[in-house]
C-alpha cells in the first residue's frame, strides 16, 4: 500500500492486530569514519518494526514506536557492525553516510537482516527519514506484515483488514475487486520462494541420486579392495586376531577414507555452491542468500561420508568373519564367498545405472522441452529488438515532472544513429511483472469476478508496430492519444473472442463507459512461452497515470550492436545520473527460460557425473573379475575358446547388470518425468524417445568402461598362467 494510506490502516488496527510497513531500497552508497566504503541494500520500516517484531539491540538501542528520534537516525545489523565497521562498541551515537547524506546510528540489531528472506538489508531507516536515501517523487508502496492476536483468526483478520484498506483508499478499492490474503511470515518474505520451490526441490532429488550413485560406487570399490586382502585377513585369523580386532582395523580405515571425502566434499561445495547460487532462475540479479557451512551441512555431509564407508566397512567385516568360519584356506569356500561377492558388486551396480538412467531421462526430457519451447511463436519479434528499462523514481519530483522526462527521453531516444523506431512499455513482455485491470461490457454478464480481470499494458505510440506484433483489424496506438483525447484501447484477440464472439465485432465498441477499442492485436505469449494467451488490452501511457519506471522498446535501423551503443549514448545525454538496464530481446526470451534451463543444466551436470561413477565402478569391477577369473580364462583359451569368445564372456556380466539396472530404473524415471511435469514442454512422463535414449547410452558406456579388460583378457597367455 501507499505510504498515506498504510499510516491510515495503522491508525485504525487495534482489532486487526500491529501492522508494520517496510520496503526495500538497492544499491545505497554508505561511508563511514576510517574510509570504509560500499554500497549496502536499505529497509524503510515504519516506527513500530522492532517493537513489533520483537528485535533485540546488540549495542546501543533501536528507533521505537512513541518515541521521538534523532531527525535521520537509523540502525544497523550485527553483520555489517562486525565486518565492515570493526564491532566498534563506541558506534552508536556516531554518524554513518548513506548517498552523500550523514545518518545518526542508534543502535545495531542482533541477528536480524531484515524479514526479507532472499533480499537481506544491512542498514533500517525510519519512514519518516526515507528521504534521506530514496528521494523519489512520489513514495513507493510499503509491504504491510500484521501480528495477529491470539484470539483473532486469520479468515477475521482477513476481513477486518479488507475494511481497513477500503475505508483508508476508498477510491481505490471498488467493491468485490478487492481481495486481502494473509499468508505466514515466520520464514520471512521472499518474492523468489514461489519461483524457487520447484527447482530447488528438484536439484535436492537429483543431488540425492547422485549421493545414491557416489555411495554405491565407494561401498563397490570399497568391497573390492577388501576382497583382495582375505588372504591377509585369513592370515590374521589363522594366527589369532579376534573379531573386534579385525572390526577396528576396517572401521578405522574406512573411517579415515570418510573423513578424507568429507572434507573434499565440503571444499568443493565452497567453490560450487556460490556458483549454484548465481545460477537459481530468478532473474536478472541471484537472490542474496546467507550460504554458510553450519552445523547442520557438516552433520549431513560428514554423516553421508562416513555411511558409506561404515557400511561397506561392516559387510567386508561379515563377510571376513564367514571366511573365518568356513575355513578360509579351501578353495570351496573361496569360491562361494567369490560367486556373493560378485552378486553384491553386481547388485550395487545395478542401483547406480538405475539412478544414472534416472538422472539421464531427465536431462533428455529437460533439454527436449527447452528445444521445444524455443520453436514457440512468441507473437512478436524478437530477432533484433532492443529493451532499455529505465528507472526515474528519483529524477522527477511529480507526476506532470514524470511524464515531461519520459517524453523528452522518448524523442531523443527515437531519433538517435541506428534507430528505427522506438516506443515505450511500462512492462516488458515475458516477465513476471504484470498489471491487471477490470472490464466492463455493455451487455456482457460475468459469471465470476475472474470473468472481469484483463492484462493491462500502458504503451507510447506504434508500440505493436515496433514490438513487431501483428494487427489484425483497427489501428495501432498513435502520438494523437493523448491526456484529455478519447481514450482508446487495442485488445487482443482473445479478448475480443471472449467478450465480443468474434474479433472484428470488438472493433469501434466501448468498453468501462468510456474506453473506446481502435485495434485488434493477434495474441502473444505475455508472461513465458509456455503459457497460453490471456485476454490483454494496450492503452496509451499517456492517458494514464505517468509510473516510475519505463521500459523503451527500440528497432534497431540496421546493426544491433550500434543501435545499443548509439541509445546507451542518449540516455546518459539526456541524464548522465540515471540509472538504466539494456538488453536484447533474444536475450529477454531467453531469461523467460532460466527455470528450465537451470533444471536442464543441473540435471545434465548430475548425469555427467552419475556415468563417471558407473563407468568407474564398471571398469573395476570387470578388472577384479577379470583377475580373479584369469585361470579359468586360461583353461578355456588352452581349450580351444577364441578370442571373441573370451571378450563376449567377459564383457556378458557388466551387460547383463547394466540391463538389470536399466529395468529397474524405468519405473524410477518414469516417477521422475511425472514429478517434473510442470517443467516440462511438449514432452510425457512416458516418453520412449528420452528413455530409449537414456538406455541406450547406458549400454554403450557399460561396453565402452568393459571393452579394454576384456580385450585384455582375450590377450592371456595360457601357459604362463597356468604355470603361475
Amino acid at each position: 500500500v501507499d505510504p498515506t494510506t498504510f499510516r491510515e490502516m495503522a491508525a485504525a488496527s487495534a482489532e486487526a492486530g500491529r501492522i508494520v510497513g517496510m520496503r526495500t531500497v538497492e544499491g545505497v552508497t554508505f561511508g563511514a569514519a576510517g574510509g570504509t566504503r560500499g554500497t549496502l541494500r536499505v529497509e524503510i520500516v515504519s516506527p513500530n518494526y522492532f517493537d513489533v517484531l520483537g528485535i533485540r539491540a546488540a549495542a546501543g538501542h533501536l528507533p521505537r514506536a512513541g518515541a521521538s528520534p534523532h531527525e535521520g537516525a537509523i540502525a544497523i545489523s550485527e553483520r555489517l557492525w562486525r565486518t565492515a565497521l570493526g564491532a566498534d562498541p563506541n558506534l552508536p551515537g556516531r554518524t554513518l553516510t548513506l548517498n552523500g547524506t550523514p545518518l545518526l546510528v542508534t543502535g545495531v540489531t542482533r541477528n536480524f537482516r531484515g524479514v526479507v528472506a532472499d533480499r537481506p538489508a544491512d542498514v533500517f531507516v525510519p519512514l519518516e527519514s526515507a528521504r534521506f536515501v530514496d528521494s523519489a517523487g512520489e513514495p513507493p508502496p510499503l509491504r504491510v506484515l500484521v501480528r495477529l492476536p491470539p484470539d483473532v483468526q486469520v479468515p477475521v483478520a482477513e476481513e477486518r483488514l479488507r475494511a481497513l484498506y477500503a475505508g483508508a483508499a476508498p477510491s481505490l478499492a471498488r467493491g468485490s475487486e478487492l481481495k486481502v490474503e494473509l499468508l505466514p511470515a515466520s520464514g520471512g518474505i521472499a518474492d523468489a520462494r514461489e519461483l524457487l520451490d520447484q527447482p530447488l526441490r528438484i536439484a535436492l532429488l537429483f543431488g540425492l541420486a547422485l549421493l545414491f550413485v557416489a555411495c554405491a560406487n565407494t561401498g563397490g570399490l570399497l568391497l573390492a579392495r577388501f576382497a583382495s586382502r582375505r588372504e591377509e585377513f585369513a592370515v590374521r585369523v589363522a594366527i589369532g586376531a579376534g573379531r573386534g580386532r579385525l572390526a577396528r582395523q576396517l572401521v578405522v580405515e574406512a573411517l579415515l577414507v570418510g573423513s578424507l571425502a568429507a572434507l573434499a566434499g565440503l571444499a568443493a561445495a565452497s567453490v560450487v555452491a556460490p556458483a549454484l547460487l548465481r545460477a537459481i532462475p530468478v532473474g536478472a540479479a541471484a537472490p542474496d542468500f546467507d550460504l554458510r557451512l553450519d552445523w547442520r551441512v557438516l552433520t549431513f555431509t560428514g554423516g553421508a561420508g562416513l555411511l558409506a564407508v561404515l557400511i561397506a566397512a561392516g559387510i567386508s567385516l561379515w563377510r571376513t568373519l564367514r571366511v573365518h568360519e568356513a575355513s578360509t584356506l579351501e578353495v570351496s569356500g573361496g569360491r562361494s564367498i567369490v560367486r556373493s561377492r560378485r552378486r553384491l558388486t553386481h547388485g550395487l551396480i545395478a542401483a547406480q545405472v538405475a539412478l544414472s538412467l534416472l538422472l539421464l531421462s531427465a536431462a533428455g526430457a529437460m533439454t527436449r522441452s527447452l528445444m521445444n519451447l524455443r520453436e514457440v511463436d512468441p507473437g512478436f519479434d524478437a530477432r533484433r529488438g532492443v529493451l532499455v528499462t529505465v528507472d526515474a523514481a528519483a529524477r522527477a519530483s511529480d507526476a506532470a515532472a514524470l511524464a515531461d522526462y519520459f517524453r523528452r527521453l522518448h524523442e531523443r531516444i527515437a531519433a538517435a544513429p541506428h534507430v528505427a523506431g522506438a516506443s515505450l512499455v511500462q512492462f516488458p513482455l515475458l516477465t513476471s511483472a504484470a498489471t491487471t485491470g477490470t472490464v466492463d461490457v455493455a451487455g456482457f454478464s460475468p459469471v465470476h469476478d475472474d470473468d472481469r480481470w484483463v492484462r493491462v499494458f500502458f504503451v507510447g505510440a506504434a508500440f505493436l508496430e515496433t514490438a513487431g506484433m501483428r494487427l489484425l483489424a483497427g489501428r495501432d496506438i498513435q502520438p494523437r492519444d493523448r491526456a484529455g483525447s478519447e481514450r482508446v484501447a487495442v485488445v487482443n484477440e482473445t479478448l475480443a473472442r471472449f467478450y465480443f464472439g468474434r474479433p472484428e465485432l470488438a472493433l469501434g465498441r466501448i468498453i468501462n463507459a468510456d474506453v473506446r477499442i481502435v485495434g485488434i492485436a493477434a495474441d502473444a505469449r505475455y508472461n513465458t512461452l509456455r503459457d497460453a494467451p490471456v485476454r490483454a488490452m494496450f492503452v496509451p501511457v499517456e492517458q494514464a497515470r505517468p509510473r516510475p519506471s519505463m521500459t523503451f522498446v527500440v528497432r534497431p535501423a540496421r546493426e544491433q550492436q550500434a543501435a545499443v551503443r548509439a541509445v546507451a549514448e542518449a540516455v546518459r545525454t539526456h541524464d548522465p545520473a540515471v540509472r538504466f538496464r539494456i538488453a536484447t530481446m533474444e536475450q529477454q526470451v531467453a531469461a523467460s527460460l532460466t527455470r528450465e534451463r537451470f533444471v536442464a543444466s543441473l540435471a545434465g551436470v548430475l548425469s555427467a557425473l552419475a556415468l563417471f561413477l558407473s563407468c568407474t565402478a564398471l571398469y573395476g569391477a570387470v578388472v577384479y573379475a577379470v583377475a580373479e577369473r584369469r585361470a579359468e580364462l586360461a583353461v578355456r583359451s588352452a581349450l580351444g575358446a577364441s578370442r571373441r569368445d573370451i571378450i563376449r564372456l567377459v564383457l556378458g556380466d557388466p551387460l547383463r547388470t547394466a540391463g538389470a539396472g536399466i529395468l529397474l530404473g524405468l519405473p524410477a524415471a518414469y516417477l521422475m518425468l511425472r514429478f517434473l511435469s510442470a517443467l516440462l514442454f511438449g514432452v510425457g512422463p512416458l516418453d520412449l524417445p528420452t528413455l530409449l535414449a537414456g538406455a541406450v547410452s547406458l549400454l554403450v558406456v557399460t561396453a565402452l568402461s568393459a571393452i579394454r579388460p576384456a580385450q585384455r583378457a582375450a590377450a592371456v597367455d595360457p601357459l604362463e598362467c597356468l604355470r603361475r
